[in-house]
């Protein structure tokens, strides 16, 4: 009703709807049996996971939204949250230390009233007690929907055609990330967490290699006519991603267990096609060097884009710049802006931006050489080259 009487876009409507089913996700009267149909209705058929509604949100979908990707999935995507996907265990576990620390501490303060000492160690046992279980029970539920996705995700993409291939990176930026990723910050995480999740379920017909590289050339220019909140949300969203893709480049053994080995790396199919490290690291410069230019142009032309771009950049902290060069170059943009009086409040940001840099100098990398990937040409052509050989189709067989 939402989307054909109200005309309201769906990935909206799914957020208006989204406490919803994010209880049809964790309510534990989930396990539908078809084969015994249904009795009564509850929160259950509401699930993302049950076919019957499934068929009832694409059947509401525009034509439009009916492309390469299988509508399931765009129902799927849309229909989870965060806590469906992601589990914060490291503030989970630094809470309950900082709790049982404090609680010892005033176990052994003697200067304090005992009734209000006892008071304060059994609030704070109390609470610890609601952190675990708490834990435990968000770990059933991410186990839980970690198996469903993977098993609907995978029947979804062993349906599709090779020759989509290429397309379907664009196609999941499209209709899925990019929406998501300008909503909010919380679905700015999910859009990283969820997509990254994808790339090591090892999907046959989803390259990786090719998401990362349309993220380079879609989603960062989207920052120069982002609003403040959508920029922050961008930020966001390029720094989950931008941290896995330096964690590869910077940890060669990383790289070749949760990159190099996974179907998403691969140049073309078979065995001995998988993208070396040495060849990532190309590629690695190549894309830091794309986003370089783009945001070089919004802090250059900082009267229309100026304010969005440091936006983006201030959460990009860590990350971005990771090369002298590029270090180099952010760094004069800047310089530009602060030397400027006719923009208060845009200088005032570029020089927090400015203090950010400078504090990030001692880790930055020097660039790899442009040595050609597959030894022929620059390294420019042959990253590209590279990329724009990963086949759409199996070869056929002789």
């Amino acid at each position: 009703m939402l989307c054909r009487k109200l005309q309201i876009e769906p990935h909206f409507a799914f957020r208006v709807t989204r406490s919803l089913l994010g209880s049809a996700v964790t309510d534990p009267r989930l396990s539908w049996d078809e084969n015994k149909g249904r009795v009564g209705k509850n929160v259950c058929e509401w699930s993302p996971f049950n076919k019957e509604f499934c068929s009832k949100s694409i059947r509401a979908l525009p034509l439009h939204y009916l492309t390469v990707l299988a509508p399931r999935f765009y129902v799927i995507f849309w229909s989870l949250t965060l806590q469906d996907v992601y589990l914060p265990v490291a503030c989970y576990l630094s809470c309950i230390a900082s709790l049982e620390s404090r609680s010892s501490h005033i176990e052994g303060d003697l200067s304090m009233i005992h009734d209000k000492r006892s008071k304060d160690v059994l609030r704070n046992f109390g609470t610890i007690d609601l952190l675990k279980a708490e834990l435990a029970t968000r770990r059933e539920q991410l186990k839980f929907v970690a198996i469903q996705v993977r098993t609907n995700i995978t029947a979804i993409f062993s349906s599709l055609h090779y020759k989509h291939r290429r397309t379907i990176p664009e196609a999941m930026l499209q209709y899925c990330v990019i929406p998501r990723a300008t909503q909010s910050p919380e679905d700015a995480m999910f859009a990283a967490v969820f997509i990254h999740q994808l790339h090591f379920m090892e999907l046959p017909k989803f390259s990786s290699l090719l998401y990362f590289d349309r993220i380079i050339k879609d989603v960062i220019p989207l920052v120069l006519c982002a609003t403040d909140r959508e920029a922050r949300s961008l930020g966001i969203y390029l720094k989950r991603t931008f941290n896995l893709l330096l964690r590869w480049r910077c940890n060669s053994i990383a790289y070749n267990q949760e990159a190099a080995m996974k179907v998403g790396f691969s140049l073309f199919y078979g065995p001995t096609t998988t993208c070396s490290f040495e060849q990532f690291s190309i590629i690695f410069a190549k894309w830091h060097e794309q986003a370089t230019q783009t945001f070089e142009y919004g802090l250059r032309q900082y009267d229309s884009h100026g304010r969005s771009t440091l936006l983006t950049l201030i959460k990009l902290t860590g990350v971005f710049p990771v090369f002298r060069g590029a270090f180099k170059t952010m760094k004069e943009a800047v310089q530009v802006i602060t030397a400027q009086n006719q923009m208060k409040d845009l200088q005032v940001i570029a020089r927090r931006y400015l203090q950010i840099l400078e504090s990030q100098r001692s880790k930055l990398l020097q660039a790899p050489l442009r040595a050609p990937l597959d030894g022929r040409g620059s390294g420019d052509t042959a990253s590209s080259r590279s990329l724009s050989r990963i086949p759409s189709a199996p070869p056929s067989p002789a």
